[in-house]
């Protein structure tokens, strides 16, 4: 290599060095509990390629809210040590055809009662945050049919915390947004709070989306 290039190459790195990271891949979670164990949300993937060996696009994807199975008959239960969950009360469903993309791979929160889901974005584009609510079920579609949930607010990385410089490099190895703080749910589950890793702390209204500085 020429002396021009070993020095560009250098430069290259210098300049990458403080935003670009190794690492494994992100996970794919394919499931998410409440934290006492009372709600549980599925996510399932469609491909616009069934053969897994090939590459392929996300064209749809599905996250079924289910609550924990309780049977009413005591003594006609099955007793041992598994939860089981019989009660999809309702759902998210994105589609890539559709004006929301079709959202993959995401981490998610949700309460004890199941009422939001709370869709924690990756990356620099899009979401930081996106939540959703279960709406009353229509009785037209019968008992057993899982309905859409309702979109409450979609909250972007720059309405966190405003005076933040943009992400100008990002890989899939680069720490998230989100990385090093804590989510939390209140106690009657309609405010997340969020502090980041320097301490600052927010709080969502699940019901609004509206956001309040705590520091």
């Amino acid at each position: 290599m020429s002396p021009n290039g070993k020095i560009a190459l250098l430069a290259g790195l210098f300049l990458f060095s403080e935003a670009a990271y190794a690492g494994p891949l992100l996970p794919c979670v394919s499931s998410t509990q409440s934290a006492n164990g009372k709600v549980l949300v599925t996510s399932i993937l469609s491909f616009d390629d069934p053969d897994e060996t090939h590459p392929r696009t996300i064209v749809s994807s599905v996250y079924q809210v289910y609550r924990r199975y309780t049977d009413p008959n005591e003594g006609l239960r099955l007793n041992g040590p598994n939860a089981y969950w019989a009660d999809p009360f309702w759902k998210v469903e994105f589609r890539r055809n559709s004006k929301s993309f079709a959202v993959g791979c995401s981490y998610i929160l949700v309460p004890d009662d199941g009422e939001y889901l709370v869709f924690v974005g990756l990356g620099p584009l899009g979401n930081a945050l996106t939540i959703y609510h279960h709406r009353s079920h229509d009785p037209s579609l019968g008992p057993l049919v899982s309905q859409q949930g309702e979109l409450v607010r979609e909250i972007k990385r720059a309405e966190l915390w405003p005076s933040d410089p943009a992400d100008s490099i990002w890989t899939d190895h680069t720490p998230q947004w989100f990385a090093g703080g804590i989510f939390a749910f209140s106690p009657d589950e309609k405010r997340l709070t969020y502090q980041d890793k320097s301490g600052r702390k927010l709080e969502i209204d699940l019901r609004t989306g509206e956001l309040r500085h705590l520091n």
